[in-house]
């Protein structure tokens, strides 16, 4: 009986670390009023949607996950990235 309630505790320990770590936050600062980029920062990783207007009037409309050590940078750092690899 003991042994089981230790490892449900732990479980539930496990559970919640994952969760924190894991849970995106949406970041007021990645708001842009470029179109609808959003940003969502968790502690491990932060993922932006991409909603800019391109000069030749396209919409870049993706979803893109930066992991660390990335994840700490602005959005217009990582929009600078993103059009590297467009």
């Amino acid at each position: 009986m003991l042994k089981s309630r230790k490892m449900k505790v732990a479980l539930m320990g496990i559970v919640a670390i994952l969760l924190i770590l894991l849970f995106p936050i949406p970041d007021s600062e990645a708001s842009m009023d470029d179109g609808g980029t959003r940003g969502y920062t968790a502690l491990t990783y932060q993922m932006v949607r991409w909603n800019r207007i391109m000069p030749s009037e396209e919409v870049y409309d993706k979803w893109a996950i930066y992991w660390f050590p990335d994840h700490h940078k602005s959005i217009e750092e990582l929009w600078r990235m993103e059009m590297e690899k467009y």
